[in-house]
């Protein structure tokens, strides 16, 4: 897993490195949510982005996703993203 993270905190949790293209995206929540999955044409999750990580209830639902099916997920999104030891 590799945690990427961009500028007004913006974070992408990436399973699939090299996966391209994707195959769909996903509003994890429901229209308009403020986080999505890309997905592969098999349905495996290639990612999952997160439009602001300074909204708890958006990494909730990002980490939700993520357990529901299996994958793991940093307990601190923001400090994966820069390396630490949180993922």
């Amino acid at each position: 897993m590799i945690v990427e993270l961009a500028e007004r905190g913006f974070a992408y949790v990436r399973y699939r490195v090299g996966e391209r293209p994707v195959g769909s995206t996903l509003e994890v929540g429901g229209e308009g949510s403020e986080v999505l999955a890309d997905v592969n044409d098999a349905g495996d999750v290639v990612g999952i982005e997160i439009v602001d990580v300074n909204v708890a209830e958006n990494v909730e639902r990002a980490r939700a996703f993520a357990n529901d099916r299996g994958l793991a997920f940093p307990r601190n999104v923001v400090a994966a993203a820069r390396g630490a030891s949180a993922a």
